[in-house]
């Protein structure tokens, strides 16, 4: 099995670099990388150098299709997955999951459907915690669709209460792991976040240059031999 874990960082420029444009969410001029790390053992597959006010999940598929061709080449029946936080969730990537058999967990941003859909359990969570005073973690599934969406698919949630207040989370997946072992698989692609950080490339460079420098940072981080090391 090769587990793949898409994320989107941010990446400030301070300057007039090409590309370097406003993100809203981000509150700053930068580039938006997009970055894909081997899950199991956190090497960098691969890295695309973007411009600032890209959408986290642009040009993924693209990425995904050029990653499952190599992988299928070298290793025809090797099992893909996919793991990414809610940057990504489009339905361009779960079709082409879908119509290529590959394994996705992708997380979903929280709207008044899905909280309705959580609401039950989370009554059932915040009465436990009153009465113990203790924090509670629920976890339920069911089927949900988007507007945008051809058909339902599985949604697994989380519903929290604790004295900080409720916790809602929502997760998309294909995966037939009970609801809690499949958020717990999720949660564990916050380990990308510290692999982002030692990655982080240095500012102030343009353009062609910040893509090479971002290249190289990737070749660094692959000279050891690894069963993701297929981009060649």
């Amino acid at each position: 099995r090769v587990l793949l874990d898409f994320d989107a960082t941010d990446d400030p420029t301070h300057g007039e670099q090409e590309g370097s444009y406003y993100h809203g969410y981000y509150r700053q001029h930068m580039y938006h990388p997009l970055l894909v790390f081997d899950g199991e053992d956190g090497r960098l597959v691969t890295a695309l150098l973007r411009a600032g006010n890209t959408h986290a999940s642009n040009s993924s598929v693209a990425i995904l299709k050029r990653m499952v061709g190599a992988l299928r080449e070298r290793w025809p029946e090797v099992h893909i997955e996919i793991r990414a936080d809610g940057g990504f969730a489009v339905p361009a990537i779960y079709d082409y999951c879908e119509e290529e058999g590959i394994t996705y967990t992708i997380a979903l941003i929280t709207n008044e459907r899905l909280k309705q859909m959580a609401e039950d359990l989370l009554e059932e969570a915040t009465r436990e915690h009153e009465r113990t005073d203790e924090k509670v973690r629920l976890f339920g599934e069911g089927p949900y669709a988007a507007g945008s969406w051809e058909r339902e698919r599985r949604v697994v949630y989380k519903a929290e209460a604790m004295e900080q207040g409720i916790n809602r989370r929502f997760v998309l997946s294909t995966r037939r792991d009970a609801p809690e072992e499949l958020y717990r698989f999720y949660a564990r692609r916050g380990e990308a976040e510290n692999w982002i950080k030692d990655f982080k490339p240095q500012r102030d460079r343009h353009g062609i240059a910040q893509m090479q420098y971002l290249l190289l940072r990737a070749i660094a981080r692959r000279l050891s031999p690894s069963k993701t090391n297929f981009l060649e």
